[in-house]
């Protein structure tokens, strides 16, 4: 029997986190009704939240990314497909299996040619089957998930907003009810095309990674048993589908569910420090005013991480000793190697003669130009793209006076494409972040002219 899984467990202490009127009231600190007061205070939060992401444009914009992300996604399953099966040669190799070994390096060169049965390349990039007809998609999700063994996980993969509206308080009764329900009701109603996309978006990264790891593990095709009526066989493990000492689809299927939310930015962070921290402002009445999406900052800023190059080396030296978790390393270092390439990718552009002067823009076939401010993660690459442009001109220090130039504004720029994040001024973090800048802008305004 399966426990909660990591990402469940996290997402679970950071909803049933103390806040800090409880903590202060636990040393002494009289607060009547300390826990219904910070529960209102999140509530209200939420709802400012809900009216942050409720217009159409917020919509489309989110959209718009994931359709950015979706072919880097997409490589980096084709390239990790290829380092799971030479991982598997090299195993068969060493256990002396050498027509296992052999079969297996001949699939591993096989994932990168199209014409082979054994190719990866269509399971890898088939986000946009569910992004092309999000309604079978959906319908093939809940014929999955709707299943009653699967009654967590998908309370896990759908009810988020919901178990969160319980740990504040939700459906307890009382004034709070009274007052914060129909708002609440109010603000879901105004969130229908955000909710809409994310869940068109889930669908297709949760559909594919599952029927990537069905045919990895198992050696089917999720849409042949589907469309077979087999889906019971499947939910049963049946020896007919599954091999011998396979993962179970439980395990498959909660892989699959957990991705999907890391890849919609819809999990807690991974890093410790970043759990933390999140945990600390969530405890926090108010903390809205300094940071509105702190799980998206903190989810945006591991992604841009995991392709700086060397990130990934632990979980290469885990692959080459034969420890850890191969398919999530494998993942690891395909993200990494996919982020540098399209790192290099934006420089080059940057670079480029045909390249427009604003770094935060891309050029059309008409002539005029897209400003991918919005587009994550299109923008912090060309950000650092930019940044490292800047740096071949004059080293560290013409670095530092672009940065810093005209009161710090592409310092200001980075923080938010690196974030995801838009620090206005009137927060709070906005402010220190504007008085940070200001410190090193004094005298850097050098690049004015010239820029």
């Amino acid at each position: 029997k399966l426990g909660r899984p990591a990402g469940k467990k996290a997402q679970d202490e950071l909803d049933q986190a103390e806040s800090m009127l409880e903590w202060l009231q636990g040393y002494g600190v009289p607060i009547p009704g300390a826990k219904k007061i910070g529960q209102n205070i999140r509530r209200t939060e939420n709802i400012a939240r809900g009216l942050m992401v409720s217009a159409f444009a917020t919509a489309a914009r989110n959209f718009e990314s994931t359709i950015v992300r979706m072919p880097l996604e997409g490589m980096t399953n084709l390239l990790s497909e290829a380092i799971i099966r030479g991982v598997r040669a090299a195993e068969r190799t060493k256990a002396g299996d050498i027509a296992g070994a052999r079969k297996a390096v001949f699939d591993t060169v096989n994932a990168f040619n199209p014409l082979s049965r054994k190719s990866a390349i269509g399971d890898s990039f088939a986000y946009w089957k569910g992004i092309k007809d999000p309604l079978k998609a959906d319908e093939l999700t809940n014929l999955i998930l709707e299943q009653p063994e699967n009654v967590k996980l998908l309370s896990r993969y759908r009810d988020q907003i919901i178990e969160a509206q319980k740990a504040t308080g939700k459906g307890e009764g009382g004034i709070s009810d009274f007052v914060f329900n129909p708002i609440e009701d109010f603000v879901d109603t105004l969130n229908v095309f955000n909710r809409g996309q994310e869940f068109i978006s889930r669908n297709a990264f949760f559909l594919t990674d599952l029927s990537r790891n069905l045919k990895r593990e198992w050696g089917v095709n999720l849409e042949q048993i589907v469309n077979q009526g087999n889906v019971r066989e499947l939910l049963n493990d049946s020896p007919r589908l599954r091999p011998k000492d396979a993962k179970t689809f439980a395990e498959l299927a909660t892989d699959a569910v957990e991705s999907a939310l890391d890849k919609t930015y819809a999990s807690p962070p991974k890093f410790g420090p970043f759990k933390s921290m999140l945990k600390v402002l969530n405890s926090i009445p108010g903390s809205t005013i300094v940071v509105a999406f702190p799980r998206f900052m903190f989810k945006a800023i591991e992604y841009i991480y995991s392709g700086v190059p060397g990130t990934a080396a632990p979980a290469a030296l885990r692959i080459a000793l034969g420890k850890g978790n191969t398919v999530k390393d494998a993942e690891a270092i395909s993200r990494n190697i996919i982020g540098y390439a399209a790192l290099y990718a934006a420089y080059e552009y940057r670079t480029s003669p045909d390249a427009p002067a604003e770094y935060n823009k891309i050029s059309n076939i008409d002539g005029t130009t897209t400003n991918i401010d919005p587009q994550f993660p299109l923008a912090p690459a060309f950000y650092l793209a930019e940044a490292k442009k800047q740096y071949d001109k004059g080293g560290a220090d013409y670095l530092t006076q672009w940065l810093f130039m005209n009161r710090g504004r592409n310092f200001l720029n980075g923080v938010k494409s690196l974030t995801g994040t838009n620090f206005r001024n009137n927060q709070t973090l906005g402010d220190v972040l504007s008085d940070v800048s200001n410190m090193f802008a004094e005298d850097n305004d050098a690049l004015k002219s010239e820029e």
